[in-house]
């Protein structure tokens, strides 16, 4: 890397840029076959209870869908986590279904919505519809409920803050990548 008249060098580089990762290597002219899709992993919480699971609970990984499922997290201030969901959106910092996004970002969406339907690896119509109906309270807490019979007593579940999950596409092997490593030695996350 140049900047002004200082060089810097290295082995190796790390870009943990999140959903901008793409965006930065294509900046230094590697990972042109990457982009990004976001997913927003919508969560429900509510109060801890005597009944409740005193741990995380986590469902069988699906082989097709390469995400965690809802699962519970207990919080350090008394609460339990279900989810997340793991809904595609347009925007990289598309935090509600409703929140807008950039026109470049469209492009980007289609064409990696594009990409993942000629996948074998991926059923992304499937994922839409599995995960577009959980960003709503009963399925959530349905889903969430197969996991254990504990959550019965928690009744007043409230939204909790949405996170995004920065996930990368490759437009070669229509496919998605966990984390993606370049030949030239940059590592992203």
């Amino acid at each position: 890397m140049v900047d002004k008249d200082i060089v810097f060098t290295s082995n190796a580089v790390i870009n943990s840029a999140g959903a901008y990762a793409s965006e930065l290597a294509k900046q230094v002219g590697v990972g042109k076959e990457y982009i990004c899709l976001p997913f927003l992993g919508a969560y429900k919480k509510s109060y801890l209870t005597n009944k409740s699971p005193k741990r995380l609970i986590y469902p069988v990984p699906n082989p097709v869908n390469p995400f965690l499922g809802v699962h519970t997290t207990n919080t350090l201030y008394n609460e339990i986590k279900i989810g997340p969901t793991a809904f595609p959106v347009i925007g990289k910092e598309q935090y509600r279904v409703t929140d807008g996004f950039r026109l470049n970002e469209l492009f980007e969406f289609i064409l990696a919505s594009k990409t993942l339907l000629k996948s074998d690896s991926v059923d992304l119509v499937s994922l839409a519809k599995e995960e577009g109906i959980k960003l709503f309270k009963k399925p959530l807490i349905n889903r969430a409920s197969k996991l254990t019979n504990s959550l019965s007593n928690n009744s007043s579940w409230k939204n909790h803050p949405s996170g995004i999950r920065a996930q990368i596409i490759n437009t070669k092997s229509n496919s998605i990548e966990m984390d993606y490593s370049f030949p030239v030695t940059i590592l992203m996350y």
